[in-house]
């Protein structure tokens, strides 16, 4: 009896589990709608980077040849061309550029128009100054010569600024206060001598006379703050389809893997 026993064995059927992907449809459509929006912005920043890297390689290019001179008929200029112009103000008129930070403090860049030899008028930035306590009045500018030299570099428009309702306002008789960076409103103030006006400003260079504070900014986001954003946002690509796999994988207990 116990002879036969020995002979006999027993199969216990042992569940396992089996892992399965089951899918939301619904779940799946957002997924690929934030993945496609998360890779645009990494990608946008990667394309903006490089555009910075190639503004700043320009901008050392230009620095290495001569100024174009403004005051002769050569107006043709490139964007961060080192120019040089000598001209006459008008004197009467006064512009204060709103809104423009310096180490922490807020001020108004300073613009004035000089009217080249040629006619044509130009409008140079001098540079920033502080806002006074009351906001009401504009700090006092010393005036400039009869006849002004200078040198700097030419500074094309990088967009339409947004713009609110009266942003140019005439705060005194021919001083005017302008809330964003738009050319065509700038000119505006030059009234019939508006088509005179060429279509860059002159960034004053330390070096001139009759100037403000000038530290200039090249670029407002330098290329390697562009890349860490782009990094972070395909990080958060990837994070999103690692959320989903755990969404979707689901485990089943099944015997004998059937």
């Amino acid at each position: 009896m116990i002879k036969h026993l020995n002979k006999l064995s027993v199969t216990i059927p042992i569940p396992f589990t089996k892992r399965c992907l089951r899918f939301n449809v619904l779940l799946v459509l957002i997924f690929i709608v934030m993945e496609y929006g998360l890779f645009r912005l990494g990608f946008w920043q990667l394309d903006r980077a490089e555009q910075k890297r190639q503004l700043q390689q320009n901008y050392q290019q230009l620095q290495k040849n001569q100024p174009v001179n403004l005051s002769k008929t050569n107006l043709n200029v490139d964007d961060y061309q080192p120019v040089t112009f000598q001209g006459e103000p008008i004197s009467e008129l006064q512009v204060y550029l709103a809104n423009e930070p310096y180490k922490g403090r807020d001020g108004y860049h300073i613009l004035s128009a000089v009217k080249l030899p040629g006619g044509k008028i130009v409008w140079v930035n001098r540079g920033w100054v502080a806002a006074l306590a009351d906001r009401r009045q504009l700090p006092e500018i010393s005036e400039l010569p009869e006849r002004w030299a200078g040198n700097g570099y030419a500074y094309f428009s990088k967009g339409d600024p947004i713009l609110f309702d009266h942003a140019l306002l005439e705060v005194e008789e021919n001083q005017w206060l302008i809330q964003g960076l738009d050319y065509d409103l700038l000119s505006s103030v030059l009234k019939t001598r508006k088509s005179s006006a060429l279509p860059f400003i002159i960034r004053l260079s330390k070096e001139s006379d009759h100037g403000f504070i000038r530290e200039w900014t090249l670029i407002s986001m330098p290329p390697d703050k562009h890349l860490a954003y782009a990094v972070q946002w395909f990080g958060l690509a990837a994070t999103l389809f690692i959320i989903l796999l755990l969404l979707t994988v689901k485990r089943k207990d099944t015997e004998y893997g059937l």
